[in-house]
């Protein structure tokens, strides 16, 4: 019942002239979000913000590819990331590889296809399998989203266990990373990696991703590198009501706590003075906001989400 549901509301999106979102259209923005911790003493957390955007067109063998670049909020980098072309014969993403081209998306999977991870080659068997495709509304047009789950149980602490890939949008770990069967994790020492923020055609269309603005875009990429000290900081109670804590990796002698609204703007700026732990007042609006920690000394940051209800 639930498979001719989402076959009717596909029809009626066609019937209407609706477009759905093309991975390879120029308006499309993704901001992916990514946790990292390096072990050792003192262990160092850090929070880091990518952002992948399409930038002009190539051809390539005759056919016409898409540049995608990411820009590093970091260290304020740019970089080639990939060629990409949009095959709408065979609804699938593709990205420009010698001898032939590598499979990227395929979206006409169905339920108990094998999604084949091409560039792991330490972990042959890092694939997934389509548990369910259900449908998501984004531009008053409905999209395919499978949800996948690892093959291979051996590998889960490293590579997770589920996946989820959205229609012309990618993966929701990032827009390339399902099939690079998330190399980086092991590499990197990541925990978490995330697209926080999708925008298409000058929005942001993803439900989930309510909440995303230019201006809170330009915030976290304008973060300074994130390195504490000797532990994760921890923000407590979560949710708060009247005010949360949060407990830092260590004491800051002369540093600056900033508190934001999903779009950015700056509700309430606070001086430290020789703390481990601050205290953040609720807003008078009950909901999702953003913080940020500076050391004044050592320019490390940390940054991160609060609920308050």
């Amino acid at each position: 019942m639930k498979n001719i549901l989402f076959f009717i509301l596909v029809l009626v999106s066609a019937r209407v002239g609706a477009q759905k979102i093309n991975f390879t259209d120029p308006t499309n923005e993704w901001l992916v979000r990514t946790e990292t911790v390096t072990p050792g003493s003192p262990q160092r957390y850090g929070v880091h913000y990518h952002r992948f955007y399409i930038n002009g067109d190539t051809n390539i063998n005759s056919n016409t590819y898409y540049e995608l670049r990411s820009y590093n909020g970091d260290w304020k980098t740019d970089r080639h990331e990939a060629y990409v072309r949009y095959d709408s014969a065979a609804n699938s993403m593709y990205l420009a590889a010698q001898p032939t081209d590598i499979l990227l998306y395929n979206f006409n999977l169905s339920v108990g296809d094998t999604v084949f991870c091409p560039w792991s080659s330490t972990y042959a068997n890092m694939n997934y399998t389509v548990i369910s495709i259900d449908p998501i509304l984004l531009n008053n047009v409905y999209h395919k989203k499978f949800s996948l789950q690892v093959t291979d149980s051996s590998i889960v602490d490293l590579f997770g266990t589920y996946a989820t890939i959205i229609e012309g949008v990618g993966c929701t770990t990032g827009p390339l990373d399902l099939l690079s069967g998330d190399r980086d994790i092991a590499v990197h020492n990541e925990i978490s990696r995330y697209v926080t923020c999708f925008k298409n055609q000058g929005i942001y269309p993803i439900p989930s991703y309510s909440g995303c603005s230019d201006s809170l875009i330009k915030v976290l990429l304008d973060v300074e590198v994130s390195v504490p000290g000797q532990n994760m900081l921890v923000v407590y109670p979560q949710p708060a009501t009247t005010y949360a804590n949060i407990q830092l990796p260590q004491t800051i002698k002369s540093g600056t706590l900033h508190l934001y609204n999903q779009v950015g703007q700056t509700l309430h700026t606070e001086a430290i003075r020789n703390k481990a732990q601050v205290q953040v007042n609720a807003p008078t609006t009950p909901g999702l906001y953003y913080y940020r920690v500076l050391d004044n000394t050592t320019r490390q940051a940390w940054q991160g989400k609060i609920l308050f209800e």
